[in-house]
């Protein structure tokens, strides 16, 4: 009897063990966030990435505290909330963390000019359950440098961003964000460096305009324009090395007022050029045409006070009114053997001229 006791306590201690020692059973998921800052690094959280969950407070905040819900003007929208703006007592708020949910429904959107002229904002964090950034919603927010947004964001509208002026990159752009607006990144006057992602299928006119520290920039690949004036007056930039080999056409005024262009050489993938392209460049001095150009516009070249020589090549056979207008210093011109017809406008205020 004592040996069959024995024998059984023997085996109750091996059970014990064994269970002891067993992995514990998974019972959630844990995925990354993708949500990015001014650095472009990823954050994490133990919330599972996807905005049709159930409301869930804490939703895609990485363990940020959200801003207190009493200081947020917002509207609920086909059973779901879009903040549209805060209160007095939340206009020198340094930092904004958008809470997931307000009163039980999830927060999807931040509406048009939300966060306009929060003169002292610095940091905004926006939850995970965010799909579009309104229009001019961060507008002139002149201290704003750190911006983290959630994965499955999928549009920035107009002049989004526009006006500030502390932003130095946009690498906190979700790969997720399919459409960028007009004027997104307009007079963000310490932008360095863009990066936009080659899934972004539209990307809007004015977009870098003012954008006058700007010498880094990466397009999506595939687009086949740059907008109107997407590029006006940033003067950091000194050659084309910024349109991607698919483009076939530099909008109205693309690169107008670019100061850094001195000597430009249009590639020959590009076969149309916008009225006024390199209107303004004042410190342009030479020019070579892409060989798929057999046109020139209006005002191309106008008031380009460096150009001092151009020649036109035989395939351009024909050119637009005040295609030279105010160029100062230019003094000779070479024309195609094909060219027709010339604007009489076409060298308005060029005093320096010799020869045609």
């Amino acid at each position: 009897m004592k040996k069959i006791i024995t024998l059984i306590l023997a085996v109750a201690m091996v059970c014990v063990a064994l269970v002891a020692c067993s992995p514990a059973k998974t019972t959630g998921t844990t995925e990354t966030t993708g949500t990015t800052g001014t650095t472009g690094t990823t954050g994490t959280t133990d919330k599972v990435i996807n905005p049709d969950l159930p409301v869930d407070e804490g939703y895609g905040l990485n363990g940020e505290t959200p801003t207190d819900i009493a200081l947020f003007k917002y509207e609920e929208k086909d059973g779901q909330i879009v903040i549209t703006g805060v209160y007095t007592q939340g206009a020198t708020l340094t930092k904004i963390v958008v809470p997931a949910v307000i009163d039980g429904k999830k927060v999807s959107a931040i509406g048009d000019s939300a966060f306009a002229t929060l003169y002292e904002l610095t940091e905004v964090v926006v939850s995970g359950y965010v799909t579009s950034i309104g229009a001019y919603a961060f507008r002139d927010c002149y201290y704003l440098t750190t911006v983290k947004l959630p994965e499955y964001l999928k549009t920035i509208d107009e002049g989004a961003f526009s006006g500030c002026v502390a932003l130095t990159n946009t690498d906190f752009i979700p790969d997720a964000v399919r459409e960028i607006g007009n004027r997104a990144f307009e007079k963000c006057v310490s932008l360095t460096s863009a990066n936009i992602h080659d899934g972004i299928t539209s990307v809007g006119t004015h977009m870098f305009s003012g954008c006058t520290a700007l010498t880094t920039v990466k397009l999506p690949a595939g687009i086949e324009s740059i907008p109107t004036m997407m590029f006006q007056e940033c003067d950091a930039l000194t050659d084309l090395s910024v349109v991607p080999s698919t483009v076939k056409k530099l909008g109205a005024a693309a690169f107008g007022g670019c100061d850094g262009l001195v000597d430009v050489v249009i590639p020959d993938h590009i076969e149309t050029v916008g009225a006024s392209v390199f209107s303004g460049c004042v410190n342009l001095k030479t020019v070579t045409f892409s060989a798929k150009m057999t046109e020139l516009p209006k005002s191309a070249f106008a008031g380009c006070t460096s150009l001092e020589a151009i020649v036109i090549p035989d395939q351009i056979t024909k050119v637009g009114e005040k295609a030279f207008s105010g160029c100062t210093a230019l003094k000779n011109v070479t024309f195609s053997a094909n060219m027709t017809e010339l604007p009489n406008s076409m060298f308005a205020d060029c005093t320096a001229l010799e020869a045609i």
